[in-house]
């Protein structure tokens, strides 16, 4: 290339490289200044209820990991036939997709660490006190302990009789080769960390920050393609932690042994809380985003929407969404029903993407104009944080119950005898499971979406980032991709009371109706813990400070 070139080529490196030996390559950027090294010991910290409310987003981040996670691993290993699960490549997705799920979304709250290891790194790095380190990691290995145990006490016998997600080195491979797997997939995914939320790339790149848990979940799911049949796949000592202590038989503890990321972690922290972290404990952290101010509550009635026509308008677009979102996803269903040789369609991961895949897309076009909700129990959520008035949050639900009524009749209207004999996409609890397990499934899994809705469409953090409301979307279809995968043994997964209630009208037989109370009840509970989540714990609503 002639002349002088930009040095910014896919990346290239814009410091000096005739720095002398020792010295640090100096930026050229006149918005970067290298902060300074966390102290070991910040005592301020424990007066701060941003250090808490980290803590309990790392508690509930690792909660929904391995309850997601372990679930999936049971729904596969509990089948004679893998052509019916979702098979190994649906246990990385599990993985892969969690963790960028909720790095998404706790990122500007405690950084997303989700991972012992990670923190540990990271106090290597002096990015973070010990004090705040060790807090971590005993909120990680809770919420890993806790996540495991709610699956076991989803289904006792299978997950006692299939080995309860623990890690362990597999027949035909040594100690050795179990280490290494951990070392180099631990070294991918630290790799991964290191490039993906660099701050030197960050003050070059607005885009960095909110883009950087897409190629670390990417990372995670690939070690997990990899080192499945190895060790089950570690590179999380939380997550290892939980499955052998709620397991606790067999070979859970042989290989049991700490792991700790190679070399020193850039901040993980991606773009970490602008939040002060020294407010007195019980008040709220304020932001420093001057262009940010908290908009009022939506009035519980405005009778002046039933006069506009983007009232009307928002409303037919949830009505077609969700009719799409029906005939989409139910016709998918079909197909696998259909076929007596599960190992020739798209399988329950195939139907995993057709729900997760249909959110993404559905949401991506129709949330400029009604919000994209989709969901009577997102509409119900956000209703509870005053988002949205009474009057829009009813004519959502209907016109949401309307579309999937027509929805899944359209499917049934192509092929009546396949339809009527294969279930017709209806919702019921499985066998082999109670009816509070089922409830349980469809209150932790609409928990899982409305709190990933919250958390990427929060209007803090797009008035920080402006890349953010158009990103929302893919971490929320993720969220319904990930929850299905977990669920589909267990209700088929609903979580959504408008695409229950669809199925159920239109098929009409059977059992469609026996478990219909679930997937209402289960959802609206879901939606109204997420919102009382975010919106006291997360977005921290102001208490009184104490004198």
């Amino acid at each position: 290339m002639e002349g002088k070139e930009e040095d910014v080529r896919l990346g290239a490196n814009k410091f000096s490289e005739r720095q002398p030996i020792g010295t640090a390559a100096q930026t050229q950027d006149k918005d970067y200044k290298e902060p300074p090294p966390a102290p070991l010991f910040e005592p301020g910290e424990l007066q701060s209820w941003s250090f808490y409310r980290a803590g309990i987003a790392e508690f509930m981040a690792t909660f929904l990991f391995l309850y997601i996670t372990i679930l999936t691993v049971m729904g596969v290993v509990k089948s004679p036939s893998k052509c019916s699960t979702v098979g190994i490549q649906g246990i990385a997705w599990a993985f892969g997709g969690m963790i960028f799920a909720l790095v998404y979304c706790t990122a500007g709250i405690s950084g997303g660490h989700i991972n012992p290891a990670v923190t540990f790194g990271l106090l290597l790095a002096r990015k973070l006190s010990l004090t705040r380190a060790l807090f971590y990691m005993v909120m990680q290995c809770l919420g890993a302990i806790c996540g495991a145990g709610v699956v076991k006490g989803f289904q006792k016998g299978i997950y006692e009789s299939n080995g309860g997600g623990a890690n362990v080195v597999a027949p035909g491979y040594t100690k050795g080769d179990g280490l290494g797997a951990e070392i180099i997939g631990t070294f991918v995914l630290v790799y991964t960390v290191f490039s993906a939320t660099d701050a030197k790339r960050n003050a070059r790149d607005s885009h960095v920050p909110i883009l950087a848990p897409l190629p670390i979940g990417f990372a995670v799911f690939l070690v997990h393609l990899a080192t499945i049949p190895i060790t089950g796949t570690g590179i999380n000592p939380a997550r290892s932690l939980g499955a052998a202590i709620i397991y606790d038989k067999d070979h859970a503890w042989d290989d049991q042994r700490g792991r700790k990321m190679e070399g020193k972690e850039e901040d993980v922290r991606l773009g970490a809380n602008k939040f002060s972290e020294r407010q007195p404990i019980g008040t709220a952290a304020q932001t420093q985003d001057k262009d940010y101010k908290e908009p009022p509550p939506a009035p519980l009635f405005e009778p002046g929407e039933l006069q506009s026509w983007s009232f009307y308008r928002a409303g037919i677009a949830e009505f077609m969404a969700t009719f799409l979102f029906l005939y989409i996803t139910i016709l998918t269903v079909m197909g696998v029903v259909k076929s007596p040789s599960k190992c020739s369609t798209v399988g329950i991961q195939g139907i995993a993407w057709a729900f997760g895949g249909m959110i993404f897309a559905l949401v991506y076009c129709t949330a400029g104009i009604s919000g994209g909700h989709i969901n009577p129990a997102v509409t119900f959520g956000l209703l509870l944080a005053g988002k949205l008035s009474l009057t829009r949050a009813l004519f959502y639900m209907v016109m949401q119950c309307l579309g999937a009524i027509c929805g899944a009749g359209v499917v049934k209207g192509f092929q009546k005898g396949l339809y009527e004999s294969n279930g017709g996409g209806a919702n019921v609890v499985a066998p082999g499971y109670t009816k509070g397990d089922g409830l349980g499934a469809e209150i932790i899994g609409t928990f899982v979406l409305v709190y990933t809705v919250f958390s990427a469409t929060d209007a803090k953090r797009s008035a920080r980032d402006s890349h953010v409301p158009i990103l929302a979307p893919l971490p929320i279809g993720f969220a319904v991709f990930l929850v299905h995968l977990a669920t589909i043994p267990i209700t088929g997964t609903g979580i959504n009371p408008a695409r229950s209630l669809g199925a159920a009208i239109i098929y009409n037989r059977d059992h469609a109706w026996d478990d219909q109370w679930i997937f209402w009840v289960g959802p609206f509970i879901g939606a109204a813990l997420a919102a009382l989540y975010h919106q006291v714990v997360i977005r921290a609503i102001p208490f009184k400070s104490r004198p």
